[in-house]
Formats: C-alpha cells, sequence, structure tokens
C-alpha cells in the first residue's frame, strides 16, 4: 500500500469515526425519549409524561436529524439504500445504524399500534414505517460476513426480526413487502454462525416460536418458516 492509499484510508476511518460520534449522540436522545415512553406506559402515567400524540413531532424531529446526518456524511462514508451494495465497510457500518436509530425512534407507535384498536392513522402510518426500517435493517445485514461487529449483528437481526413476527399479529397493521424474506434471511444467518455462536440456535428458537404462534399473521395457523 503506497503512502498516498494509505493516508486516504486514514482519513476514511477518521470520517467514520466523527461520523459515529454524530449518530450515537441522535440514538442516545432517541433512546432516552423511548425509554422514558415505554416505562411511563407501563406504570401509572403523570400528567408530566407525554402521550402518544405528543411524541408525533418529536420523532419528526428526530426523522429530520437523522437525515441531516446521512445527507452530510463525506462521500466516502455516504451509503446508498439496501437495493444496492455498499461498497466498503464503513458505508455497511453506519448504514446499519442509521437503520436501526430509524426504526427505534418508531418503535412507541408499534407499541401503541399493537395495544391500542383506536389509535390514530397517524400512529398506525409511523408504526408501519417502523417495520419498515426493521426490514431494511435485516435486508443491509450480510448473511456470512466477519466483521468485528458480527455478535451484535446477530442480535440486532433477532430484534429486528421479533418486531415483525409479532407486528404480523395485529390484522390493524400493514406489513412491508418481502417482510417474510427477511425472516427466512435471519434464520439462515443463525444456521452459518451457529458452529461459531451457539447462542444463535437459541435466538433460532425464538424466531421460529413466534412463527408458530397460532395467531401469528392474523390467522389461526403458523407461519411455514423452515
Amino acid at each position: 500500500m503506497t503512502s498516498d492509499m494509505w493516508a486516504s484510508h486514514e482519513e476514511d476511518s477518521w470520517y467514520f469515526f466523527l461520523s459515529e460520534i454524530a449518530l450515537r449522540r441522535i440514538t442516545d436522545q432517541v433512546a432516552d425519549v423511548v425509554c422514558k415512553y415505554i416505562d411511563t406506559i407501563g406504570n401509572a402515567p403523570d400528567s408530566s409524561s407525554p402521550g402518544i400524540e405528543e411524541l408525533i413531532p418529536v420523532v419528526a424531529e428526530f426523522e429530520r436529524q437523522a437525515e441531516t446526518f446521512r445527507e452530510n456524511l463525506p462521500p466516502s462514508i455516504q451509503f446508498p439504500d439496501v437495493s444496492q451494495f455498499a461498497s466498503t465497510e464503513w458505508q455497511q457500518y453506519s448504514r446499519g445504524r442509521y437503520y436501526r436509530v430509524l426504526e427505534l425512534m418508531h418503535r412507541p407507535f408499534l407499541f401503541t399500534a399493537i395495544h391500542e384498536p383506536d389509535c390514530s392513522a397517524t400512529v398506525r402510518e409511523l408504526a408501519e414505517k417502523g417495520l419498515f426500517n426493521a426490514l431494511r435493517y435485516l435486508q443491509h445485514s450480510h448473511t456470512g460476513h466477519r466483521h468485528h461487529g458480527t455478535w451484535l449483528q446477530l442480535r440486532n437481526m433477532l430484534k429486528a426480526a421479533s418486531i415483525l413476527l409479532s407486528a404480523s399479529r395485529s390484522k390493524r397493521l400493514k406489513m412491508p413487502y418481502g417482510w417474510e424474506t427477511g425472516i427466512d434471511k435471519t434464520l439462515a444467518a443463525y444456521e452459518y454462525w451457529a458452529w461459531e455462536f451457539p447462542s444463535c440456535k437459541t435466538y433460532a428458537g425464538v424466531i421460529l416460536a413466534l412463527a408458530n404462534s397460532p395467531l401469528t399473521g392474523g390467522e389461526d395457523g403458523p407461519i411455514g418458516f423452515t
């Protein structure tokens, strides 16, 4: 590797480091709001606790910040949507974290849409946006690519797949196109890594248990994942 190439790689790694800090700040703010909301609805709400409708403009601002983050990434870190291949690991890692924070910020709406049949159309629409981003994370994740965050990726895939399967119980939510393929891909990833990460067998068991629930998909029968 020439000195110029080395300098270029070093510069890219520095840009990636700075972008990680920026996205982490957004993620921490999102996680704080989401955790407080989930804790509130699990206990007796008080007058200072935000309702789901009050979260709509808050999440809209979070989404704006996430989009601004993406738009301002340097060219070497700029990542395409999942329909296209990420050409560098910097792009791949940034894209995964981006989809994860988009899913997280919409999770309160998904929780509400599942548990409150009379929620507003706006809440339901935002819940479906969360499902879309959960699927995009699964589509983004490589089944057999080894990297420093493989173990965490496998756990995040379980989370995204569980969210999709749980939401599929509801007849009131429109599932994103291709979500079943995302579940199949997750199971394939666990099969691939099971020899090295025994926990993958447990993760696959959780997904199959959810898929075989008699209420999954709004039908009185299981989904045929193998």
